[in-house]
C-alpha cells in the first residue's frame, strides 16, 4: 500500500484507529439488527 507508506506513521495510526472503530460500529449495528 504505497499511499499509506507514504503518510507519516502518526497518520498511519490515527486513520487505523478510526478504521477499528468504524469496524467495530458497523459489528456491532449489524450484529444488533440481526439479534433483533
Amino acid at each position: 500500500m504505497p499511499m499509506f507508506a507514504a503518510r507519516p506513521f502518526d497518520l498511519n495510526t490515527a486513520t487505523a484507529a478510526l478504521a477499528g472503530v468504524a469496524v467495530r460500529a458497523i459489528t456491532t449495528k449489524t450484529t444488533t439488527i440481526i439479534k433483533g
